[in-house]
């Protein structure tokens, strides 16, 4: 995946029958961060859920 403008790398999402992996910048797979169906379509139920999560994870990225 890549910015829009198409210079930058943001990362890789890869799709299994278990879950998603993302990987962020140039990171492998092997590394990248997990997430389940379950998980995913939690976030996913409603546009408050994902808004508030979207928004948790932005905030988290900001503080680190």
């Amino acid at each position: 995946m890549r910015s829009p403008d198409g210079k930058a790398q943001i990362g890789d999402c890869y799709a299994s029958m278990t879950g998603l992996i993302w990987c962020e910048g140039k990171t492998t797979k092997a590394h990248g961060v997990k997430i389940s169906w379950n998980d995913f379509a939690a976030i996913c139920a409603s546009k408050e859920v994902l808004k508030a999560a979207i928004k948790a994870a932005k905030n988290c990225n900001q503080t680190s």
